[in-house]
């Protein structure tokens, strides 16, 4: 039970290859060969116990994380000692580890309420992007780009346009799909959905005039992150995202989605 602390970037190695390797919440999967029990719900670090280390997954591989060994520098997480120690069910804290959850959540409760999810299920080509989804674990432009391109794909390219369309009164064939979205939200009754919404768009144009192109005299507007540097401007983004999924969540069940859905959660 002794704590060994990494460097996250440690990590790269099993995003970088989602057929092969998963990056869950408090757990990483490599098919079905091992699993490893690690606490990733940390700020700077990630941590695993030296038993764990040794047992559960190959030497080629605990000799792969020993050269991102460091000393302790913050103590395991609060997530980790409820559920090992306490026995307690817990939410992560992280936002990354918290997207999916709330990605898939305001899925379910649209598909309860109106018939069809608010996002249309990923390509097969794209499968990988939800699982590749993480705060940057370097303070890279690349790998910032990198993660910018997922989120707009998932909240952004993955809207159901299709479904979005026929029921409102004023579309117009000229809208993308963050605009169809908020015309039907306002037919719905929902109060400002531009202002629900905001997080969407700066994601779309932070991707459209950074991510996606050539970077222009418009894009530090567009960034819009302060003094932060990359890994806190792109977990900025993130929480706002989740904040604006867990508002749309709530407006499709306040408006009668199914009980037993909001009992599960």
């Amino acid at each position: 039970m002794t704590p060994v602390f990494f460097r996250r970037d440690v990590l790269n190695k099993y995003y970088a290859n989602p057929d092969l390797y998963s990056v869950e919440d408090g757990y990483i999967r490599c098919a079905g060969l091992w699993g490893l029990r690690l606490d990733n719900d940390l700020q700077e670090h990630v941590m695993v116990f030296l038993g764990d280390l040794g047992r559960d997954i190959p030497l080629s591989e605990a000799q792969y994380w020993r050269s991102f060994n460091i000393a302790p520098q913050e103590r395991v997480s609060e997530t980790l000692i409820k559920r090992a120690f306490r026995g307690e069910f817990a939410d992560p804290q992280s936002v990354d580890l918290r997207f999916a959850r709330a990605y898939e959540r305001t899925n379910r409760a649209w598909e309860a309420k109106y018939g069809w999810p608010l996002f249309k299920p990923l390509h097969t080509a794209d499968e990988h992007v939800l699982a590749k989804l993480h705060i940057p674990l370097l303070d890279t432009q690349a790998e910032f780009d990198e993660q910018v391109g997922y989120l707009a794909k998932l909240l952004v390219d993955s809207l159901n346009v299709e479904a979005i369309t026929p029921p409102m009164r004023n579309a117009a064939k000229s809208d993308g799909g963050l605009a169809r979205l908020q015309r039907f939200l306002a037919e719905q009754g929902l109060t400002d959905p531009a202002t629900t919404l905001r997080p969407f768009a700066r994601i779309q144009g932070l991707r459209s005039r950074g991510a996606a192109h050539r970077k222009g005299s418009d894009y530090d507007l567009t960034v819009a992150i302060g003094e932060l540097d990359r890994r806190q401007g792109f977990a900025k983004m993130l929480s706002e995202a989740v904040q604006t999924l867990e508002l749309l969540r709530n407006h499709a069940e306040g408006q009668g989605a199914d009980k037993a859905e909001r009992a599960e959660e």
